[in-house]
């Protein structure tokens, strides 16, 4: 049986709920993002962001002027 929830602050209930039925055997737990789009879009933001930041400290550590970083 797989049980999809989508509100994860209702897991812990479900899963004790499926226990008090007596349930003997519950295993392969799963989490998993339905649309990973926008998190790709918000992890790249971060890590262009972050290599931004990166590279202005490594050109100040070596005494060197960037063209352009937009």
């Amino acid at each position: 049986m797989q049980v999809k929830i989508r509100n994860t602050d209702d897991a812990s209930t479900i899963i004790t709920g499926v226990g008090e039925r007596e349930a003997t055997n519950i295993s392969g737990l799963n989490f998993v993002v339905d649309d990973t789009d926008e998190l790709a879009i918000e992890a790249r933001e971060m890590a262009i962001k972050d290599a931004k930041e990166k590279a202005k400290q490594l050109a100040k550590d070596l005494g060197v002027d960037l063209v352009k970083i937009a």
